[in-house]
């Protein structure tokens, strides 16, 4: 919830007065009161935000827990399923928004509960396409074809990577360890520039998966 809190209030500058986040009965709710023409642009923002909570968010924790492949290390599961979320996000995203919009309050468990049983079938038809001899040969494959297939352009400065518009990215707050690796999976990157000091465990990833398509400035 504070993914999207923190998404909305800094997207339209609303003071501190005007939203409120708060934990009550062990639920954590995100409030924003707001009138006038800047309300519909709020609730589109903030249903797009919590369709991706739930097309990267949600479908990591399920893959993760139900995947078992005992020849991965955790870190390759952890780059596994970060890249799986990544192949059909946009089509999660516009599947999950479509069965939000125009309600006055969203309960994201609710919806993820009741209203997308469809998507949890597709997902658990991708986890029983893959077997259970699935291992590094196999992960290194599948990302250096989501790399082939991506789109755009991620900068990466300081610790920090932005979009081509240098928008901060930040999909990696939704996973429970996500680090610059899975955030440049989860934005569908075909190349990155890095500036200054590179991490060694992301510019071991940009190095074994990008190759020709990473550029240290």
């Amino acid at each position: 919830m504070t993914y999207i809190y923190d998404k909305v209030r800094l997207r339209f500058s609303i003071d501190e007065g005007s939203c409120r986040l708060a934990r009550e009965g062990g639920f954590e709710t995100a409030s924003f009161f707001v009138e006038g023409n800047l309300s519909p642009r709020i609730r589109r923002y903030t249903e797009e935000n919590i369709a991706e909570v739930i097309a990267i968010g949600y479908k990591y924790d399920y893959f993760s827990r139900r995947l078992s492949l005992p020849l991965l290390t955790p870190r390759q599961k952890q780059l596994l399923c970060a890249s799986l979320v990544s192949a059909d996000l946009e089509e999660d995203k516009e599947y999950a928004l479509k069965r939000l919009k125009g309600a006055e309050c969203y309960s994201i468990d609710g919806v993820y509960n009741f209203r997308l049983g469809e998507l949890r079938r597709r997902w658990e038809g991708v986890i029983d396409y893959i077997p259970r001899q699935f291992g590094e040969s196999s992960l290194d494959d599948f990302v250096e074809f989501l790399v082939e297939e991506g789109e755009g352009t991620v900068y990466l400065k300081d610790g920090r990577l932005y979009d081509e518009g240098y928008r901060l990215l930040s999909r990696r707050l939704l996973l429970p360890e996500g680090d610059l690796a899975t955030e440049i999976l989860l934005n569908g990157a075909s190349k990155v520039y890095c500036f200054g000091q590179v991490e060694r465990k992301t510019k071991d990833f940009l190095r074994k998966y990008y190759r020709d398509n990473v550029f240290f400035c």
